[in-house]
């Protein structure tokens, strides 16, 4: 089974009508860059953001609990296998401004 680096970095234009492997990245590139609360009918698309100003070991953990929780709700078809974290910029990280790749394949019975 193929598996698919997305991150949260890369901002692609969008497709409209995109289909196949180039949609299902586009929708969960679409998931991690949308911020909470900014979907006027679906208020709870995308992650909250409870985790800014933690410590960091524990920002990362719960960042990483609610994308996983958002991605396989909102693009059901996917199965995400593993989370890391990216520095955009020397600067970023450290002012810990981390951008999340995820590593994802698809669900068993998924056609494309």
């Amino acid at each position: 089974m193929a598996t698919f680096d997305v991150s949260a970095a890369t901002r692609p234009p969008i497709v409209i009508g995109a289909t196949g492997i180039d949609e299902i990245l586009q929708n969960v590139r679409i998931i991690l860059a949308t911020l909470a609360y900014s979907v006027p009918l679906d208020r709870a698309f995308a992650g909250g953001g409870n985790f800014i100003d933690t410590p960091s070991p524990y920002a990362a953990q719960s960042r990483m609990a609610a994308i996983v929780g958002q991605v396989e709700k909102y693009e059901p078809r996917v199965k995400v296998t593993g989370i890391t974290f990216e520095a955009l910029a020397i600067s970023d990280a450290m002012d810990g401004v981390l951008a999340p790749v995820l590593q994802i394949t698809l669900r068993e019975g998924v056609e494309l």
